[in-house]
């Protein structure tokens, strides 16, 4: 009787704090990942007013201004006509690079003033999370797109540490239940 239920309760103790322990990591990853984009779309309006100009001039440019602004802001920051050119990139030469205005962050921008994706940089083949803000004239005309972007490394980085944390969590709360249920079923 005693293996019966410390058995039975063992199981019920392991599936319960697995389940609640992969939640639990999966609602913190997510958690992480709008706390990264809210920091993104805030780096974004920040730095609109001090790149603004070099839309207005849609010229392809390369300016150490826009280097010295991503380094600050330890993101990737890349400046793109309404057409999709792109006129300046902190991490790649401007005029090598492809138009941008297909790229599923600028055509949701385009249209909504921001827009996220999570995908492989074409020119740098590194997986990375783009952020595209509308820059708008006073006329309402728009004037392009600053788009900020941090490599998926930084996620990865941090996943983790979460995780030891969560699924140690998880053993502890597991093996004390089981002396719990050991004891009450002696």
């Amino acid at each position: 009787m005693f293996w019966k239920l410390f058995g039975t309760y063992g199981v019920l103790v392991v599936v319960s704090v697995g389940v609640l322990g992969a939640v639990i990591t999966a609602r913190n990853e997510e958690a992480f990942r709008r706390s990264v984009r809210l920091s993104l779309e805030n780096q974004a309006v920040q730095l609109t007013p001090a790149l603004v100009g070099f839309l207005r001039s849609r010229e392809v440019v390369d300016a150490p201004e826009i280097n010295r602004y991503a380094k600050l802001a330890g993101s990737r920051i890349t400046l793109i006509a309404p057409d999709g050119l792109v006129l300046a990139d902190s991490a790649s030469d401007a005029r090598e690079m492809e138009n941008h205005g297909s790229r599923p962050e600028v055509l949701a921008a385009k249209r909504d003033g921001f827009g996220v994706a999570t995908r492989t940089s074409e020119t740098l083949e590194r997986p990375f999370m783009y952020l595209a803000h509308r820059v708008d004239g006073d006329d309402g005309v728009v004037r392009g797109f600053l788009r900020v972007a941090l490599p998926i490394e930084t996620f990865r980085e941090r996943a983790p540490e979460v995780r030891v944390i969560v699924w140690g969590g998880a053993f502890v709360t597991g093996c004390l239940a089981m002396f719990v249920a050991w004891v009450l079923a002696s």
